[in-house]
């Protein structure tokens, strides 16, 4: 007995898929609500995210967008809950990892891809938001370069070629 048509199914593991079946697989459209309360809510191919949908994280950030294989990829929108700061991308490919509020290396990478990312919102709020990731990505630069020059300096030190001061 194949699923096939529309209908909704939980699994054991507590998700719940509501959507197009095709020969037992989710096909088409649909929306699949993690145990853990994220949500997918738009298109799958075999069992796999892939065209255009929407995926809402724990943490209420979402990402609007392109999927294939499982993956984000091509053209979307970063939704930062919090701040509701949004970027918009055109180069996001499958593997790349998202932007993730609170986590150091994102900022730096966002800096180091200021010219693909349009950051997109009105009034100041969104311009402080900006200010914050740059200012952010900017401390985080400076304390991985002082990190880097004193792992160079002890290793140096290490095998004799500079000496202690």
């Amino acid at each position: 007995d194949l699923k096939h048509g529309y209908g909704c199914f939980q699994f054991a593991s507590g998700a719940v898929y509501t959507g197009q079946w095709f020969e037992g697989k989710m096909h088409g459209q649909g929306t699949y609500t993690y145990a853990d309360g994220q949500q997918y809510t738009g298109e799958f191919d075999r069992n796999l995210k892939s065209g255009f949908g929407s995926h809402k994280y724990v943490s209420e950030d979402q990402w609007d967008g392109v999927w294939v294989t499982d993956e984000p990829h091509g053209s979307g929108m970063f939704i930062f809950a919090q701040t509701g700061l949004r970027v918009e991308s055109h180069f996001i490919i499958a593997g790349d990892p998202l932007p993730q509020p609170g986590k150091t290396n994102t900022a730096t990478r966002t800096l180091r891809r200021e010219d693909k990312l349009k950051i997109i919102g009105d009034g100041e709020d969104s311009a402080i938001a900006a200010r914050s990731v740059a200012d952010n990505a900017a401390q985080v630069s400076a304390e991985a370069r002082k990190l880097t020059t004193k792992i160079l300096d002890d290793t140096a030190k290490l095998l004799g070629l500079i000496e202690d001061e």
